[in-house]
This record gives structure tokens, sequence and C-alpha cells, in this order.
């Protein structure tokens, strides 16, 4: 059950959040959210309200983030990536927002280690489990 911590922007977020199938691969889960953003705040307050709804997104090895914002003022893409401890995760999900066009979409990708190392297969499984949160919210087909 999520705390009243939250603000009203975050629950706004959280109801909207679409979310991927896991991916199981040698112990490891994958597994991505994803949310339409309006400004930069909404990216910690979307990740905030997340790690809040549930216990194993919260205790994840890594949840990885990728956005593109437009900002009216500047009139210019805003766009940011967190690997959260992931070395280069985050490059390869902005890569997938700026080859598709994609703006004003944040996307987390949940990783939870299992044990064994999986070398740059791990990279497949994040990309995949971006793209499948994409088609789930039916930006990409």
């Amino acid at each position: 059950m999520i705390k009243n911590l939250l603000n009203k922007r975050g629950k706004e977020l959280l109801d909207s959040m679409f979310h991927s199938e896991k991916i199981i691969f040698k112990k490891s889960t994958f597994f991505a959210h994803c949310c339409e953003i309006k400004k930069v705040e909404d990216s910690k307050l979307a990740l905030e309200a997340l790690k809040e709804s549930n216990k194993k997104i919260k205790n994840a090895t890594h949840n990885i983030i990728a956005y593109r914002l437009y900002d009216n003022e500047k009139k210019e893409i805003e766009e940011y990536r967190d690997d959260d401890g992931e070395s280069g995760a985050g490059d390869k999900m902005l890569f997938i927002l700026q080859k598709l066009d994609i703006i004003d979409v944040w996307v987390c990708v949940t990783r939870n280690y299992g044990g064994v190392k999986l070398g740059g297969n791990r990279f497949k499984l994040i990309n995949q489990a971006c793209r499948d949160v994409l088609k789930e919210a039916k930006i990409i087909k």
C-alpha cells in the first residue's frame, strides 16, 4: 500500500504508469515502467512513487532511468539518464528514446541481480525491457 508521503502529482504519475512483463534470465529479473512527464521534477516524483508502491522495486539492485522532455520555456528537448550503478545502461535507454524520437516520456528499468554475471547480455535485456514497456504503453509498435 502506498503511504501518505506521496504528493498528488506522484500519485497521478503512478496511476498513469505502464509496466512491462518480467524478463528472467539466469536468475536476474528485468522489468520496466514508463509514464508521460510534463516537467523535470516529475522524474524524481515518478521514481519515488514507484519505489513507495513496491518493495521489490525499492530494494532492487538497479533502477535505471532515462527521459526526454520538451522544455517550453527554453524551446528545447532536455535529456537525462541515470545508470543507478549499472554503468552505461542509462545511455542505452536514452539512445532508444532518441532514435525513436520519443519525447515527454520517462522510462525506468528495474533489475534484480540473480547472482550470475550476465556480461553484455544485461544490456540486451535492459533494452528489451525498455522496448517492452514502450510497446505496452502503445508508444511504439
